[in-house]
């Protein structure tokens, strides 16, 4: 059998590189133009749950209470399995505590058979702020999330302005300056 010719080789060769060059656009990225939810400048999306009163609620329920003037809200998905969010939670409520304009609203993630354990969690820590039961984990979808905890400022017209991936505390000078901003934005 003959040898491949040089032009064999160089089409081989073309292939190979058109092959690399279009592997950026079999990754799990999204595509140019298009935008990972949950992120500044966006609206918060709408998420309904479950108080621990059993409720249905929606997020605007907190930040735009009817018959009361909107106010900032910082949003915070968590669950009990996570260590990091159960370290959170009290710094949390020393925000919500600090800051009179601000509600925090606390979005659990746990399984539907989990309830009594986020229940005694936020009694046992003594949570005063509202909380959402989440178990089909939309706010994970609807803002984009790959892991907890996260959290999210939001002005007053429901507008994201501020997002963490991870712990925060209220001493961040991040956290500080996000308020400043959530509260210029009217």
């Amino acid at each position: 059998m003959p040898a491949p010719s040089r032009r064999v080789h160089a089409f081989a060769l073309t292939l190979c590189l058109v092959g690399v060059a279009a592997l950026p656009a079999c990754t799990a990225e999204a595509p140019r133009g298009a935008e990972r939810p949950g992120q500044p400048g966006q609206p918060v999306p709408r998420i309904t749950g479950k108080s621990l009163d059993r409720e249905t609620v929606q997020l605007e329920d907190f930040y735009k209470p009817e018959g009361r003037a909107p106010r900032i809200m910082l949003l915070n998905v968590w669950a009990t399995w996570c260590t990091p969010c159960r370290d959170e939670l009290p710094e949390l409520q020393r925000l919500h505590d600090r800051h009179e304009d601000l509600v925090v609203v606390g979005v659990s993630v746990d399984a539907e058979r989990d309830e009594r354990e986020v229940r005694a969690l936020v009694s046992g820590l003594g949570l005063r702020f509202p909380i959402v039961l989440d178990p089909k984990q939309r706010a994970t979808a609807r803002l984009g999330l790959f892991g907890y905890p996260a959290s999210f400022i939001i002005d007053r017209s429901g507008t994201i302005v501020w997002r963490r991936d991870g712990i925060i505390k209220p001493d961040d000078p991040e956290v500080a300056a996000a308020l400043e901003r959530a509260r210029a934005a009217g």
